[in-house]
């Protein structure tokens, strides 16, 4: 659902401040993708995800109107969507790859919040929502003082837990023997976490994941 009238009609809603501008505009072919890059880091604890969801959720309401998309309803996605890697193949082929556009800077998370509304009481919850995930270091200092004296203090890294090479051989054995078309993404992403669990050294993930590309490209057009 987006053509060049929703394209116009999207930049012209950012121009206008009636959308929040976003820091990257994305064309996957037949889709239109909008990136915000946070000025400040949002550490991924599961209270924080439900957070950023909510607020995706409202801002999708926003973003996605009848000027914006010729689908009436919006299609509803969280923060660990799986998107389409900017320079490779689109849904139109690998002639078409997808591409990037710089349009802003980074945003804060309180000016997206002033583009929710708040005469139904969404912007509200959704302020309440993110209070709850602040803890400032002060407050972390009385409430966890152990950590607070470990990590802060002593400037101690996190504890690792750290498992045997074989979980991560098993692994890409079988996304070599066994992976499909729509789950490619996913096997190199599970390698990756699993070289760090392993300790794999960054090389030899880079040699494993590339030694992949061939064969899975082969599977599909795409």
């Amino acid at each position: 659902g987006v053509g060049m009238p929703q394209l116009r009609d999207t930049l012209h809603q950012m121009n206008k401040d009636i959308l929040p501008q976003a820091t990257f505009v994305v064309n996957s072919g037949t889709g239109l993708h909008l990136y915000y890059v946070l000025k400040e880091p949002v550490p991924m604890y599961p209270y924080n995800q439900k957070c950023l969801k909510e607020l995706k959720y409202s801002l999708t309401r926003q973003i996605w109107n009848k000027f914006t998309s010729t689908i009436k309803e919006p299609q509803m996605q969280g923060i660990l969507q799986g998107f389409r890697v900017v320079g490779s193949g689109s849904k139109l082929g690998r002639e078409y790859p997808v591409r990037a556009f710089r349009l802003g800077g980074p945003v804060e998370l309180a000016r997206l919040l002033d583009y929710i509304p708040d005469s139904n009481g969404e912007q509200q919850r959704l302020e309440g929502l993110m209070r709850k995930s602040r803890l400032s270091l002060a407050e972390a200092k009385e409430k966890y003082p152990d950590w607070y004296e470990r990590r802060i203090i002593k400037k101690e890294r996190r504890g690792r837990w750290t498992v045997k090479r074989d979980l991560y051989d098993w692994w890409l054995h079988r996304i070599a023997d066994e992976i499909r078309v729509g789950h490619r993404f996913y096997g190199i992403m599970t390698l990756a976490i699993y070289a760090k669990k392993c300790g794999i050294d960054e090389d030899e993930l880079r040699r494993d994941a590339f030694a992949l590309l061939r064969p899975y490209d082969d599977m599909s057009v795409e």
